[in-house]
Protein backbone atom coordinates (compact mmCIF):
# COMPACT_ATOMS: atom_id res chain seq x y z
CA UNK A 1 0.00 0.00 0.00
CA UNK A 2 2.85 2.41 0.87
CA UNK A 3 4.49 1.74 -2.52
CA UNK A 4 1.26 2.65 -4.35
CA UNK A 5 0.99 5.92 -2.43
CA UNK A 6 4.67 6.66 -2.98
CA UNK A 7 4.35 5.93 -6.72
CA UNK A 8 1.48 8.39 -7.03
CA UNK A 9 3.36 11.02 -5.12
CA UNK A 10 6.49 10.65 -7.23
CA UNK A 11 4.45 11.76 -10.24
CA UNK A 12 3.64 14.95 -8.37
CA UNK A 13 7.15 15.52 -7.08
CA UNK A 14 8.61 15.77 -10.56
CA UNK A 15 6.45 18.81 -11.21
CA UNK A 16 8.79 21.52 -12.40
CA UNK A 17 7.29 24.40 -10.49
CA UNK A 18 7.17 23.58 -6.78
CA UNK A 19 5.20 26.75 -6.07
CA UNK A 20 2.31 25.37 -8.12
CA UNK A 21 1.67 22.88 -5.34
CA UNK A 22 0.25 25.54 -3.13
CA UNK A 23 1.61 23.62 -0.17
CA UNK A 24 5.35 24.17 -0.33
CA UNK A 25 6.85 20.94 0.88
CA UNK A 26 5.01 17.64 0.45
CA UNK A 27 6.34 14.40 1.84
CA UNK A 28 5.21 10.85 2.33
CA UNK A 29 5.13 9.67 5.91
CA UNK A 30 3.80 6.90 8.13
CA UNK A 31 1.53 8.37 10.80
CA UNK A 32 0.27 6.84 14.04
CA UNK A 33 -1.58 8.21 17.07
CA UNK A 34 0.33 7.94 20.35
CA UNK A 35 -2.15 8.16 23.27
CA UNK A 36 -1.30 10.23 26.35
CA UNK A 37 0.04 13.75 26.67
CA UNK A 38 -3.40 15.32 27.15
CA UNK A 39 -5.12 14.91 23.77
CA UNK A 40 -2.46 12.67 22.27
CA UNK A 41 0.47 12.87 19.95
CA UNK A 42 0.71 12.09 16.24
CA UNK A 43 3.96 10.35 15.38
CA UNK A 44 5.20 11.05 11.83
CA UNK A 45 7.89 8.74 10.43
CA UNK A 46 9.66 9.85 7.25
CA UNK A 47 12.29 7.94 5.34
CA UNK A 48 14.87 9.84 3.33
CA UNK A 49 17.34 8.56 0.77
CA UNK A 50 20.13 10.35 -1.01
CA UNK A 51 20.45 9.94 -4.74
CA UNK A 52 22.73 6.99 -5.49
CA UNK A 53 26.37 7.69 -6.09
CA UNK A 54 28.84 5.36 -7.75
CA UNK A 55 32.40 4.40 -6.98
CA UNK A 56 34.89 2.11 -8.64
CA UNK A 57 37.25 -0.17 -6.77
CA UNK A 58 39.87 -2.68 -7.85
CA UNK A 59 39.72 -6.12 -6.33
CA UNK A 60 42.06 -9.05 -6.70
CA UNK A 61 40.74 -12.55 -7.39
CA UNK A 62 42.39 -15.88 -8.02
CA UNK A 63 41.43 -17.34 -11.38
CA UNK A 64 43.00 -20.76 -11.89
CA UNK A 65 45.68 -19.97 -9.32
CA UNK A 66 46.63 -16.73 -11.08
CA UNK A 67 45.91 -13.41 -9.32
CA UNK A 68 43.76 -11.18 -11.54
CA UNK A 69 42.85 -7.56 -10.84
CA UNK A 70 39.32 -6.61 -11.69
CA UNK A 71 37.45 -3.30 -11.49
CA UNK A 72 34.04 -3.36 -9.83
CA UNK A 73 31.40 -0.66 -9.68
CA UNK A 74 29.81 0.09 -6.31
CA UNK A 75 26.46 1.84 -5.97
CA UNK A 76 25.74 3.50 -2.63
CA UNK A 77 22.58 5.14 -1.30
CA UNK A 78 22.25 6.56 2.21
CA UNK A 79 18.89 6.05 3.91
CA UNK A 80 17.77 7.63 7.16
CA UNK A 81 14.58 7.88 9.17
CA UNK A 82 13.16 10.96 10.86
CA UNK A 83 10.51 10.74 13.59
CA UNK A 84 8.51 13.84 14.52
CA UNK A 85 5.93 13.87 17.29
CA UNK A 86 3.36 16.65 17.24
CA UNK A 87 0.18 17.30 19.19
CA UNK A 88 -3.03 16.30 17.43
CA UNK A 89 -4.31 19.79 18.24
CA UNK A 90 -1.57 21.34 16.08
CA UNK A 91 -2.40 19.49 12.86
CA UNK A 92 -5.23 19.66 10.37
CA UNK A 93 -6.04 16.54 8.37
CA UNK A 94 -7.79 16.53 4.99
CA UNK A 95 -9.09 13.78 2.74
CA UNK A 96 -8.56 13.62 -1.03
CA UNK A 97 -11.71 15.71 -1.56
CA UNK A 98 -10.03 18.53 0.44
CA UNK A 99 -12.52 18.17 3.30
CA UNK A 100 -11.17 18.72 6.82
CA UNK A 101 -11.54 15.72 9.11
CA UNK A 102 -12.93 16.40 12.60
CA UNK A 103 -10.31 16.36 15.36
CA UNK A 104 -12.37 13.82 17.35
CA UNK A 105 -11.96 11.26 14.54
CA UNK A 106 -8.16 11.51 14.30
CA UNK A 107 -7.19 9.12 17.13
CA UNK A 108 -9.25 6.35 15.56
CA UNK A 109 -8.03 7.08 11.99
CA UNK A 110 -4.41 6.87 13.14
CA UNK A 111 -4.88 4.05 15.66
CA UNK A 112 -2.56 1.94 13.50
CA UNK A 113 0.35 3.28 11.50
CA UNK A 114 -0.78 4.30 8.02
CA UNK A 115 0.74 6.11 5.05
CA UNK A 116 -0.17 9.75 4.57
CA UNK A 117 0.96 12.84 2.71
CA UNK A 118 2.53 15.49 4.89
CA UNK A 119 2.41 19.21 4.06
CA UNK A 120 5.08 20.95 6.12
CA UNK A 121 4.28 24.54 5.16
CA UNK A 122 0.90 24.75 6.81
CA UNK A 123 -1.11 24.91 3.57
CA UNK A 124 -3.63 22.63 1.90
CA UNK A 125 -2.79 20.95 -1.42
CA UNK A 126 -4.28 22.69 -4.45
CA UNK A 127 -7.33 20.72 -5.68
CA UNK A 128 -5.98 19.79 -9.16
CA UNK A 129 -3.04 17.95 -7.56
CA UNK A 130 -5.29 15.90 -5.29
CA UNK A 131 -6.42 13.91 -8.33
CA UNK A 132 -3.04 12.15 -8.44
CA UNK A 133 -3.48 10.81 -4.91
CA UNK A 134 -5.16 7.51 -4.20
CA UNK A 135 -8.72 7.87 -2.86
CA UNK A 136 -8.68 7.57 0.92
CA UNK A 137 -5.19 9.03 1.32
CA UNK A 138 -5.00 11.42 4.24
CA UNK A 139 -3.17 14.74 3.98
CA UNK A 140 -1.67 15.99 7.23
CA UNK A 141 -1.00 19.73 7.35
CA UNK A 142 1.43 20.78 10.07
CA UNK A 143 2.49 24.34 10.88
CA UNK A 144 5.73 25.45 9.24
CA UNK A 145 7.19 26.03 12.72
CA UNK A 146 7.16 22.25 13.24
CA UNK A 147 9.75 21.89 10.45
CA UNK A 148 11.98 24.97 10.82
CA UNK A 149 15.05 23.16 9.45
CA UNK A 150 13.39 22.28 6.17
CA UNK A 151 13.23 25.54 4.22
CA UNK A 152 13.06 23.84 0.83
CA UNK A 153 10.76 21.16 -0.51
CA UNK A 154 12.04 17.63 -0.03
CA UNK A 155 12.12 16.35 -3.59
CA UNK A 156 11.88 12.57 -3.59
CA UNK A 157 12.58 12.50 0.12
CA UNK A 158 15.99 14.14 -0.32
CA UNK A 159 16.22 17.48 1.40
CA UNK A 160 19.57 18.42 -0.15
CA UNK A 161 18.91 22.10 -0.73
CA UNK A 162 16.96 24.37 -2.98
CA UNK A 163 15.45 23.07 -6.20
CA UNK A 164 17.71 23.25 -9.21
CA UNK A 165 17.02 26.25 -11.40
CA UNK A 166 17.89 26.03 -15.09
CA UNK A 167 20.72 28.32 -16.15
CA UNK A 168 19.66 31.22 -18.36
CA UNK A 169 20.13 30.72 -22.06
CA UNK A 170 23.27 32.34 -23.41
CA UNK A 171 22.58 35.50 -25.35
CA UNK A 172 23.21 35.25 -29.02
CA UNK A 173 25.74 37.67 -30.41
CA UNK A 174 25.83 38.63 -34.04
Amino acid sequence: MFRCLLGGLVVLIVARDAAAWGSGSLRVCLAQHQPGYNQGILQLREIYATPPFFEEATIERNVGGVPVQEKVRIRRTNVSESITEISLQAVTVYDTDNNAIKAEALPELFRRERPAVLSTHGKKIDPPYLKALKKGTLIIVVPFAAYPNAPYPAYGGYNGGPPAVPAPSPKKTR
